[in-house]
């Protein structure tokens, strides 16, 4: 991605200096390598192409998932949809939590159980959604997303959790779905946003010359 702007950039007729340059090069190769890796090393899923890319522009977050869980002392699962989990003691949120493609959770994953496949499909498309984003706006974009959708609708209410998945990430569907009180907040801030904008555009907007 940040190739890409930097050519984008120079056929605007902005040459990007070379501590940019460098440092988009670097940034670059150490992606190649850790992608390089997980795509190697990790198991033989049926993904195919997708699989192949989700692997590759997940790979700096899910290094260092990984490099985490296991210097925690966390025992590591190859599942078979391209995705790693580590089995950690603790400091997990609710049933774990998807970096990239390795997924940190307090479950052990090393017997095949209908409800351990389950999940581990419901955090598959949380790794699906990760890679989407990143494509699309950069590694930030999905946490940032998910943590401002949390803030408005909590638990099983927000809509990432709802798109993987709630029976298979181990929720109860709720009665009042979606939650009204994040819709109202959501709207309000929308209409808070949508007013500020026409106010900075009216103040924006010079004024005709007097004849």
């Amino acid at each position: 991605m940040g190739l890409v702007l930097a050519m984008v950039g120079t056929l605007r007729g902005r040459m990007p200096s070379r501590c940019r340059l460098a440092t988009v090069g670097a940034g670059a190769a150490v992606q190649l390598v850790l992608a390089g890796f997980f795509v190697v090393t990790g198991p033989s899923g049926g993904g195919g192409a997708w699989e192949t890319t989700r692997a590759v522009v997940n790979a700096p977050v899910s290094e260092a998932a990984l490099l985490y869980g296991v210097g925690n002392g966390g025992d590591v699962y190859q599942n078979d949809n391209g995705t790693t989990a580590v089995a950690l003691d603790g400091g997990v949120v609710r049933a774990g939590t998807m970096f990239g493609t390795v997924f940190l959770t307090d479950q052990r994953m090393e017997t095949e159980t209908p409800r351990t496949d389950r999940l581990s499909e419901h955090e598959a498309r949380h790794s699906d959604q990760w890679a989407a984003f990143s494509i699309a706006a950069g590694p930030a974009a999905f946490p940032t997303l998910y943590a401002l959708d949390e803030t408005f609708f909590p638990g099983a209410f927000n809509h990432f959790e709802r798109q993987a998945g709630l029976e298979d990430g181990g929720y109860d569907t709720p009665s009042d779905c979606p939650s009204i009180a994040g819709q109202l907040t959501l709207a309000s801030l929308a209409l808070l946003a949508g007013s500020v904008l026409v106010v900075r555009r009216r103040f924006r907007t010079p004024a005709s010359p007097r004849s």
